[in-house]
């Protein structure tokens, strides 16, 4: 998608800031949080297995599956309510 991007400038000419249409900002904001979230899968699954080599070698203590699975659900609760905090403050 070609961005139409207008430059704003001082009174020497230089540039200080640029604008974009205010719906080419929400598909940009939309791509970047798609990003975001693939960023940090990759994080997560990186540190998986860096968790798993480490539990393989004996450096760290392996991990049952109720235990696993409770570490999860505490982990999509934090990230619901980081969620609907987010959400809130875009109503605001």
């Amino acid at each position: 998608m070609p961005l139409s991007l207008t430059y704003v400038t001082d009174e020497a000419g230089q540039r200080q800031a640029v604008q974009i249409p205010y719906d080419q900002w929400l598909v940009l904001q939309k791509e970047l949080q798609g990003y975001l979230q693939e960023e940090t899968l990759r994080q997560s699954l990186n540190e998986s297995f860096r968790d798993i080599a480490a539990m393989e070698a004996g450096r760290k203590p392996k991990v049952t599956l109720d235990e696993f699975l409770a570490e999860v659900e505490t982990e999509l609760e934090a990230e619901n309510q980081t969620e609907e905090v987010s959400s809130f403050e875009r109503e605001r």
